[in-house]
C-alpha cells in the first residue's frame, strides 16, 4: 500500500515500476576504443579506455571497482590505449607500440616493449 502525499516518483519507485528506476550510463565515461568484458566467479566486469588510463566497473552495481593510473612512456609523455582485453584480473593494454599487462589495475610487466623491437620511435 502507498501512503499518500508521496511524489509520482517516489509512489512508482514503492510499487516496483522500472520506467523510474534510477540508473546510471557507462558510455559518458569512456572513449571510442572497445570495451573488454570478464567474470571472477559470479561477478561481472566490463573494462573502459579513458584515454591514457582505464576504468573497471563492475556489471551489476554499476560502480567503478579499479581505476589504472596511466603509463609515462620513454620521454614524450603518456601514449593513449589503443585497445584492451581483460581475462579474469588481467587485463591487456596496447598503448603504442607496447602491450602492457596489469593485474587488478596495476602495472605488471611488459609484454612487448615496441621500442626494444623497432616498432616504436
Amino acid at each position: 500500500q502507498v501512503r499518500q502525499g508521496r511524489s509520482g516518483a517516489s509512489r512508482a519507485a514503492a510499487m516496483g515500476s522500472r520506467l523510474l528506476e534510477a540508473y546510471r550510463t557507462i558510455g559518458l565515461v569512456c572513449d571510442e576504443v572497445p570495451f573488454a568484458l570478464t567474470r571472477l566467479g559470479r561477478e561481472r566486469f566490463a573494462t573502459v579506455s579513458i584515454g591514457k588510463s582505464f576504468l573497471v566497473y563492475d556489471l551489476d552495481r554499476l560502480i567503478v571497482k579499479a581505476v589504472a593510473p596511466p603509463r609515462l612512456t620513454r620521454g614524450d609523455g603518456v601514449e593513449p590505449i589503443s585497445a584492451l582485453a581483460a581475462l579474469g584480473e588481467r587485463t591487456f593494454c596496447a598503448c603504442g607500440s607496447d602491450v602492457l599487462e596489469y593485474r587488478r589495475a596495476k602495472l605488471h610487466r611488459v609484454l612487448l616493449d615496441g621500442a626494444k623491437h623497432g616498432f616504436g620511435s
